[in-house]
C-alpha cells in the first residue's frame, strides 16, 4: 500500500486555500442618497472558496474626500463556499462628492488560534456616491409619509399630512437596484407587483423627498 506523506497533503491544501480567491461581490450604501446628517452604513457581500470565514477586523479612515476601509478575514480548510456580509458605519460627512475603497484581506486560519489577518490580498472594489445638505428647516417639508399596511401583500395606502397632487415615486431593492418609477397622488391606495422581500420606497417633489422601508410578505 503506499503511504501518503501527511506533510505534502497538509501543504497541498494549504497552497490551494492561499492561491483561492476571495470575491467582493456586492457593496451597498445606507440610505441611498443620504444627507450631512445621516450615518451611514456600508454593507459588503463577500465570498471565499473556503470555509470557515469569519469576520476578523476592520481597519478604516477617510482624508478629504476618499474613504479607505480594510476587512480582515480568517479563512478555513474546508473546500466549500462561505458566503459573508461585512457592516462598516461612517459618521456623518459634509456635502459632496465620496470615492469608498474597499479592500479584501485573509489569512490561513489552522483551526487552533486566531490567525494574524491581511497576509493575502484577496480583492478590491470602489463605490462613489453623493451626500447631500440637509435642507433649511423653513424650506423642508419633508414628505413624511407612511405606508400601510406594512409589511404589506404589495396592495399599500400611502397618507401624508401635506397637500402634493403629484409626485415621483421611486422603489428600490435592499442593495440599492432601481426596480420601477411612477408618479402617483398621497392618500391614495396603490399596488405594487413585487416578490417577497425589503425594499425602500422613495418620494420627491422638487426639493421635497423622503424615503421608507418597504417589506413584501405574500
Amino acid at each position: 500500500m503506499k503511504k501518503i506523506n501527511s506533510t505534502f497533503l497538509l501543504l497541498s491544501l494549504l497552497s490551494n486555500i492561499v492561491l483561492s480567491q476571495g470575491n467582493i461581490n456586492n457593496i451597498n450604501i445606507q440610505p441611498l442618497n443620504p444627507s450631512s446628517n445621516d450615518t451611514i452604513f456600508v454593507y459588503a457581500d463577500i465570498q471565499f472558496p473556503s470555509s470557515s470565514c469569519e469576520y476578523f477586523n476592520s481597519f478604516q479612515s477617510t482624508s478629504a474626500n476618499t474613504i479607505e476601509i480594510t476587512t480582515q478575514h480568517c479563512i478555513g480548510m474546508l473546500t466549500t463556499l462561505c458566503n459573508i456580509t461585512d457592516t462598516f458605519k461612517i459618521n456623518p460627512l459634509s456635502p459632496g462628492s465620496y470615492s469608498l475603497n474597499l479592500k479584501l484581506t485573509s489569512d490561513i486560519n489552522y483551526g487552533f488560534a486566531p490567525c494574524n489577518g491581511g497576509t493575502n490580498v484577496e480583492d478590491s472594489a470602489a463605490v462613489v456616491f453623493n451626500v447631500s445638505a440637509p435642507l433649511n428647516f423653513k424650506d423642508n417639508k419633508k414628505i413624511n409619509f407612511s405606508i400601510t399596511p406594512n409589511p404589506s401583500n404589495g396592495n399599500i395606502y400611502i397618507s401624508s399630512i401635506y397637500n402634493i397632487n403629484e409626485l415621483s415615486a421611486s422603489i428600490y431593492s435592499f442593495d440599492g437596484k432601481l426596480i420601477l418609477g411612477e408618479i402617483i397622488k398621497l392618500n391614495t391606495n396603490l399596488s405594487f407587483d413585487l416578490e417577497n422581500g425589503i425594499y425602500f420606497l422613495k418620494l420627491s417633489n422638487g426639493n421635497h423627498t423622503d424615503i421608507k422601508k418597504l417589506i413584501i410578505k405574500n
